[in-house]
């Protein structure tokens, strides 16, 4: 996962909140208002709360987690 449009699939959303939890970012995001949480590498720059924000995946890289 990383901020930006360069990876195969990207998903546009406003960036609810994030904490910081060791070598990554913890992001909750809402997109279609449903709110998703990304765990983004600590290096990626996120915007503030409430701003706009695109995310970028290669599906190889994804973890699909059915409840």
């Amino acid at each position: 996962m990383r901020v930006g449009s360069e990876g195969a699939f990207t998903l546009q959303g406003l960036l609810v909140e994030r904490s910081f939890r060791g070598p990554f970012v913890r992001a909750v995001v809402e997109v279609n208002h449903q709110r998703l949480t990304f765990n983004v590498p600590v290096h990626e720059r996120l915007p503030a709360p409430g701003e706009p924000l695109t995310l970028s995946f290669n599906p190889e890289e994804a973890l699909q987690i059915l409840p």
